[in-house]
């Protein structure tokens, strides 16, 4: 009994780490086939995958949880997975039930750089604090996946486009705690301050640049003018008497016209 024990400790303790690999690699599978093949859950996987201003901060959200306990990493993996149809609710809600001016959703393209700034706030906060803000960070990142999901969903009413990409999003929190030792060394701290770090910049550059193409966007798709009527004062032939041009005393004299 004593032997078996060990080995058992030990197959528990690679049971994460394979199952993440396994999983990895079913992800690269997918996305190394051609785009006209993917069924509707394949395409939620492919679409998570190159999203990046979500995949960075889920990743960092992982980091985050890696010198956590299980059962705190159990509980953050279940608020993840509840915030996704959080956020796919609210899209069906603002979208079609209230009838959301189209002015507003030009703001949803900010979802993914304020969850990389989430993110990083939430990695450089210290051990204590980061345990009580994981569970609101993470629920709201769950529910901005959900969101875009929702949003670029190109189905009406089939879950499996969100299932594909609510799976990615579980796998990258979970890549970290399971491939990184939960030690919580010094090189963690300081690989996460650093990540932690990258993470707010990264988001508040996607959002500056977004937020300089929206503009120019819409720079140029608003309507100009092809003519503009001249003013009374520069008009010679108006008939106001106050024009600003005050016509030559020739004009009217017919004596010195040709």
């Amino acid at each position: 009994m004593s032997g078996a024990q060990p080995v058992t400790a030990t197959a528990a303790r690679w049971l994460a780490p394979a199952g993440v690999l396994i999983a990895g690699a079913a992800l690269l599978a997918v996305m190394l086939r051609p785009a006209g093949d993917r069924g509707l859950m394949e395409g939620g996987v492919a679409y998570a995958i190159v999203t990046y201003d979500l995949v960075l901060p889920l990743v960092g959200l992982g980091v985050a949880l890696t010198p956590m306990t299980r059962w705190q990493t159990i509980l953050v993996a279940v608020i993840f997975t509840v915030g996704i149809p959080l956020g796919i609710l609210s899209e069906h809600r603002l979208l079609s039930a209230t009838g959301l001016p189209p002015s507003a959703a030009r703001y949803f393209i900010y979802l993914g750089p304020l969850c990389c700034v989430i993110a990083g706030l939430t990695l450089a906060a210290a051990g204590s604090l980061r345990a009580w803000i994981m569970p609101a960070a993470t629920l709201v990142t769950g529910a901005a996946l959900g969101f875009l999901v929702a949003l670029h969903d190109p189905t009406v009413g089939n879950p499996r486009f969100a299932c594909g990409a609510a799976a990615v999003g579980l796998w990258l929190i979970a890549a970290a705690p399971a491939l990184l030792p939960r030690s919580g060394g010094s090189w963690l701290k300081i690989g996460s301050r650093i990540l932690a770090s990258w993470l707010v910049a990264i988001g508040l550059l996607l959002g500056g640049s977004k937020f300089v193409v929206q503009q120019r966007v819409e720079r140029v798709s608003a309507p100009t003018p092809l003519f503009v009527q001249p003013p009374a004062s520069l008009d010679p032939g108006a008939d106001n008497g106050s024009s600003g041009l005050a016509r030559p005393r020739e004009w009217g004299d017919p004596s010195q016209q040709p």
